[in-house]
């Protein structure tokens, strides 16, 4: 699904955001940094979702196959993902547990370098930084950075500084385990590999 690992951000946004709004989670209470958030986020989710459907409807009226074929793919990166959603299976709280892990990271690390923030800003601030992901950039480094940093700024971490180093040691882990765990699946992938291939002959040979 196109927008299945993105939808946690948008759903976390509008729910920290009227909790902030409302006061139950430590923050600003500025309207544009907690309500306008959240309606904008929501907002947003409803017209995707609603121009998924009408890309249904109006590829079943083109005769374009390359038209069709791409309005539905895209048409059903928005619709089966909240079809995914709505699905009540426990594993799609396996996208919003990874997530809240990065969130926890980057709190963690600002608090490291002695940067003391309220959960729910590092929440804001990692939710709303995390947009600037767009560019393409590798690894989005620099332009996650500045966006993570400028957000928590925004709603009220007090040394820019001490911000910008947390976002750098979140993000160098946020690469690096990915890196680790991928080198040492690659190391054993040859030999996997060449099990599966001895092991293709000796299936194909079994009596049925």
């Amino acid at each position: 699904m196109i927008i299945a690992p993105a939808a946690p951000n948008f759903i976390l946004i509008v729910i920290v955001g009227i909790q902030m709004g409302l006061g139950v989670v430590a923050g600003p209470s500025d309207w544009w940094l907690t309500w306008l958030p959240a309606a904008l986020t929501l907002l947003a989710g409803v017209l995707v979702i609603a121009a998924a459907r009408w890309g249904h409807r109006l590829a079943a009226r083109t005769s374009r196959k390359w038209l069709k074929e791409g309005l539905h793919v895209v048409s059903t990166g928005v619709t089966g993902s909240v079809d995914v959603l709505r699905s009540r299976n426990w594993r799609v709280l396996g996208t919003f547990v990874d997530l809240l892990c990065s969130i926890t990271v980057l709190w963690a690390c600002l608090v490291a370098v002695d940067e003391h923030i309220p959960f729910g800003i590092v929440c804001m601030g990692y939710l709303i930084g995390q947009f600037l992901q767009i560019i393409p950039i590798p690894g989005g480094i620099g332009a996650i950075d500045a966006g993570v940093t400028g957000a928590l700024i925004l709603y009220g971490a007090p040394d820019g500084t001490e911000a910008t180093a947390g976002e750098l040691i979140s993000h160098a882990i946020a690469l690096l385990v990915p890196l680790i765990a991928g080198g040492i699946a690659f190391a054993f992938l040859p030999r996997e590999i060449d099990r599966q291939r001895h092991a293709a002959p000796e299936t194909a040979t079994a009596p049925a």
